[in-house]
């Protein structure tokens, strides 16, 4: 069979790709948080990668390795508009937490996350505060579980966010199509007569 070359770029069929960023051992991460909400589940550090954890059918999980809860988020980060997912330990969504508390959702929070120590294994600190999003357009968030189960190559389909557990979101198996962008259902315009 030839070679054959083309100028046309093929995309994705699972669609856009979002790097995962951590909180880096030095200096400061700063940044817009996109999503509406956080969601979260149980991980393991495993043959040198965090995966979920899928028990009961877990290999790291059969093997000893022991799991903790992570969260994602997408975010922005204004200087470069590098469009990302955050991951973060349960110790550091407190800040989260408070901030959804008070305002109701998470989109439009302009976070700064710092290690303690400067170790790359070091406490992550989040400190919180609303953006001045007239100075910032914000893009639309991807569906963070959807791209999750990207990154883990778990097929489409397979993964549902489950708000419910253990009082912090997790995802969770299912069967349902999962889309990256999802979009809002349509109102209805008001007029007045």
């Amino acid at each position: 069979m030839p070679l054959t070359f083309s100028s046309t770029i093929p995309t994705d069929p699972r669609g856009k790709a979002f790097p995962i960023l951590r909180t880096p051992a030095r200096g400061k991460m700063t940044a817009a948080i996109t999503s509406d909400d956080l969601i979260g589940t149980d991980t393991h550090f495993f043959k040198g990668h965090t995966v979920p954890c899928t028990r009961p059918d877990c290999e790291a999980h059969d093997e000893g390795i022991p799991f903790r809860w992570h969260g994602y988020i997408a975010a922005l980060n204004k200087q470069d508009r590098l469009h990302f997912i955050f991951e973060f330990t349960a110790q550091a969504a407190d800040s989260l937490d408070q901030y959804r508390l008070a305002h109701g959702t998470l989109r439009g929070c302009e976070f700064n996350a710092i290690r303690l120590h400067g170790r790359f294994n070091g406490r992550v600190i989040l400190t919180c505060h609303p953006l001045d999003q007239q100075k910032v357009n914000l893009p639309r968030a991807p569906d963070v579980a959807a791209c999750m189960a990207i990154i883990w190559g778990i097929p489409a389909g397979q993964i549902e966010t489950n708000r419910k557990v253990n009082g912090r979101p997790a995802m969770t198996n299912t069967e349902q199509p999962l889309d990256l962008f999802p979009r809002p259902q349509p109102q209805p315009i008001k007029t007045t007569s």
